[in-house]
């Protein structure tokens, strides 16, 4: 099969999404923190502060599942490319998400996907280090245990580290344009994404394996 090849970001686009990342994390920070003033037409005060804070960090725009119960992302998001062959879900994954028996159990419906019938799912697991009261489990484990755990559940992962926002958004385009593509459709793509792994009839061969990414610091965090 021929493999379509994304187009290399350029500068221009590269500091386009580097301000919409911006404005996301500023949009997540008000709704959690601030009480009046979101534009910021007058100076920042303690007034405009809310006196309690309740919910947590991470709110997105556009995320299509959000909840105060962790575990089911992954779960939806397979949900949603069921029967749907056109769409492509990116879902992100909190390492404390990743802790609970729901998610944990999610890995493995990559088991019951087939990409010439089904969309694809593209977990991004942020590996950031901590949950709400203490380190994650998969943060204290390094790159070499960690791919076994993933390889074991029938994923390939991709690691995108550092802490530096613009080489960070060059690192994930080049890992989505090189490593994660997943521009074709049907057969095409299956075999494009996982070559040698279905058959024609889209049988999902026991050897199978999904592309992940991993968002992480240089190093395995040590505690």
């Amino acid at each position: 099969m021929t493999k379509n090849q994304p187009d290399v970001p350029t500068a221009e686009l590269l500091e386009r999404m580097d301000a919409y990342w911006r404005a996301a994390n500023y949009l997540s920070v008000g709704q959690i923190y601030l009480y009046d003033n979101p534009l910021l037409k007058v100076p920042l005060s303690l007034e405009h502060v809310k006196p309690l804070v309740v919910g947590h960090w991470g709110t997105t725009p556009g995320s299509i599942h959000e909840g105060g119960e962790l575990g089911y992302s992954l779960s939806h998001a397979f949900g949603a490319v069921f029967d749907n062959p056109d769409l492509i879900v990116a879902c992100v994954v909190g390492d404390g998400e990743a802790e609970t028996g729901p998610l944990a159990t999610a890995w493995h419906s990559n088991k019951m996907l087939n990409p010439v019938s089904d969309g694809v799912v593209l977990p991004i697991l942020h590996l950031n280090g901590y949950k709400i009261s203490n380190p994650t489990l998969l943060a204290r484990i390094d790159h070499d245990e960690l791919e076994q755990f993933f390889r074991g559940c029938g994923w390939t992962p991709y690691y995108v580290e550092g802490d530096d926002p613009a080489t960070m958004h060059e690192q994930m385009s080049a890992t989505l344009a090189d490593d994660c593509a997943a521009l074709t459709q049907g057969l095409d793509r299956a075999e494009f994404i996982f070559p040698g792994t279905f058959t024609k009839q889209g049988d999902q061969r026991h050897d199978a394996t999904f592309s992940i990414v991993v968002l992480a610091h240089d190093e395995p965090q040590v505690f």
